[in-house]
C-alpha cells in the first residue's frame, strides 16, 4: 500500500509504489501531499453498527437451524439467506468506511475506497458538478470532477468525508458546470 510520514501539521510525503503507478499511469514515488479527507465518523460508526447487527441476526439464525436437539427452524429460510448477506454488507461498508480518503496533492486529487483508487491531475479537471441520490428519506450528496478528455472517466465522491475549508476553497474555485448547463439552457429558451 506505502507509507507515510508525518511532516508537521497536516502535510506528509508519501511513498507509493506500483498500485500508484498502475493506478494513474503516473511515475514518482514521492508525493507531497496537501490534505488527507477520511469518512465521518459518524458513518464510520453506521458502518460498524451494520456489521454488528447483521453478526447478530446471522448468529441468531444460525445457532436456530443448528440446534440438533430441538430443530426449530420453522422453514426460515429467508433468514438464513438474508442474515449472512446482511453481515457481508455490513463488512463491505465498515471496510469502505474505514479505507476510503480523499487526499489533495500538490498536483492532483486521489479517491481511494475499499476496491478503488482513482486520481486526476488538477490541469485535467475541466469542472465540477453536484448532485443527490435520494433513497427514500435518506439523500447523499455526491461531487463529481469531470476531465477535460471524456477517455479519463469522471470522478466521483461523496460529500461523507470530514471536509475542510481549504477543500471548499479548491473544489469552489474550480468551474461550476452545472451552473453554467443552467445558464445555456436560459440562454437558448431566450433566444
Amino acid at each position: 500500500m506505502g507509507k507515510s510520514w508525518r511532516k508537521g501539521g497536516d502535510s506528509r510525503f508519501v511513498i507509493k509504489g506500483s498500485f500508484l503507478e498502475s493506478a494513474t499511469g503516473r511515475k514518482g514515488l514521492l508525493r507531497f501531499v496537501d490534505h488527507v479527507y477520511y469518512m465521518k465518523w459518524l458513518d464510520r460508526a453506521g458502518a460498524v453498527l451494520a456489521m454488528a447487527a447483521g453478526a447478530v441476526l446471522f448468529t441468531i439464525v444460525l445457532s436456530d437451524w443448528s440446534d440438533p436437539i430441538v430443530p426449530s427452524h420453522n422453514g426460515n429460510l429467508i433468514g438464513l439467506l438474508v442474515s449472512p448477506a446482511l453481515l457481508l454488507y455490513g463488512i463491505y461498508k465498515t471496510a469502505n468506511a474505514f479505507i476510503s480518503t480523499v487526499t489533495l496533492f500538490a498536483d492532483s486529487i486521489e479517491v481511494r475506497t475499499a476496491f478503488n483508487c482513482r486520481s486526476i491531475l488538477f490541469n485535467e479537471i475541466r469542472g465540477r458538478r453536484e448532485y443527490v441520490n435520494n433513497w427514500g428519506r435518506s439523500k447523499t450528496w455526491y461531487y463529481r470532477l469531470v476531465p477535460n478528455d471524456d477517455k479519463l472517466g469522471t470522478l466521483e465522491f461523496e460529500q461523507n468525508f470530514n471536509f475542510d475549508e481549504a477543500f471548499f476553497s479548491w473544489f469552489n474555485r474550480l468551474p461550476d458546470l452545472d451552473a453554467a448547463e443552467l445558464e445555456m439552457k436560459k440562454e437558448s429558451k431566450a433566444g
